[in-house]
């Protein structure tokens, strides 16, 4: 005795099967993993797939999991079950869909009439007519045998795939028409700048990583180089000084050069005269100092070193 005789013989073991694995199962892995956004486009496909089940799976194990015309109260509870937990999914899109723009409840209704379509009409009648003519086609032109039905699997889950990328282009059409409201637009701006926080973060600590592996890595060179600029750096501040000593010198004779001209004596002017043209004589070496300085002092060192003292340049 095989496995599928053995699964035979338990009555209704496929739609025991199919609950607790597709009703029970996964929806609570969802939830549990707050994954709510995608219970609720989950939800409206159950129908579909239990429909395939039902015209492609062996009759015994599937046959009253979902039925267009129930015979029995198996096949009445299990069929009107799966419909409401579509149409429960539906609701639930719709509600979300208008809770997110409540000045525009028409588009809303348009929403919920396209998911109904889809989950209903188009995943009983659709799904039905699709596998019925595959099945003659395939019997009809071909020779190969279908072991367990896989050709009404096969194209049945290729429908249901048609089918979700149906309602993901009729869906975005309607979304698409829809004006943001403010608020919509101030949740894409909140949505843009946490993305930019959590780029700027991850920036941030890659930064810092880099940081302290070079610190680690710092080798001699980069040390012997450090320790060269900052003797560069010593030495253009000693011409500097220099500088500014002579500048201040200068201006101490002038200022002395200023006073004596008011005095009235003319002996004193005399005398003056002749210390006015050694004071010049020692202003002009002063000046050719200072000249000979600037020359070894570029202007960023000046900027620099001004910048070093407080002054503004």
């Amino acid at each position: 005795m095989n496995l599928l005789n053995l699964c035979l013989r338990i009555p209704n073991l496929g739609i025991l099967l199919y609950f607790l694995f597709f009703i029970v199962l996964i929806p609570y892995i969802l939830i549990a993993n707050s994954n709510l956004q995608i219970l609720k486009y989950y939800m409206p496909l159950m129908v579909a797939l239990a429909h395939m089940l039902s015209l492609s799976g062996h009759s015994k194990l599937f046959g009253n999991l979902y039925d267009l015309q129930p015979k029995n109260f198996v096949s009445f509870v299990s069929t009107n079950f799966i419909n409401l937990f579509a149409l429960f999914g539906i609701l639930w899109q719709v509600i979300s869909y208008a809770q997110a723009d409540s000045t525009n409840i028409p588009r809303a209704v348009v929403y919920g009439i396209i998911l109904f379509i889809i989950a209903f009409p188009m995943a009983r009648q659709g799904m039905k007519f699709v596998i019925n003519n595959v099945d003659f086609y395939l019997r009809k032109k071909t020779e190969m045998t279908f072991e367990y039905n896989w050709h009404l699997l096969t194209f049945g889950l290729i429908y249901i795939i048609f089918l979700l990328g149906l309602q993901a282009v009729m869906l975005t059409l309607v979304d698409t028409s829809r004006k943001k409201s403010e608020e919509d637009k101030m949740k894409d701006e909140l949505k843009k700048y946490q993305n930019n926080k959590s780029k700027l973060e991850a920036e941030k600590a890659k930064l810092l990583k880099q940081m302290n592996n070079n610190r680690v890595s710092r080798n001699k060179a980069e040390k012997n180089a450090l320790e060269a600029k900052l003797k560069e750096a010593e030495q253009d501040e000693e011409n500097i000084n220099d500088l500014i000593n002579n500048i201040k010198e200068n201006v101490d004779n002038y200022s002395n050069l200023n006073n004596k001209n008011n005095v009235n004596n003319l002996e004193q002017e005399v005398e003056m005269q002749n210390n006015q043209g050694n004071i010049q004589n020692n202003t002009q070496q002063n000046m050719e100092r200072a000249r000979e300085l600037l020359s070894n002092i570029s202007i960023t060192d000046l900027e620099s070193f001004a910048k070093k003292q407080g002054i503004n340049v």
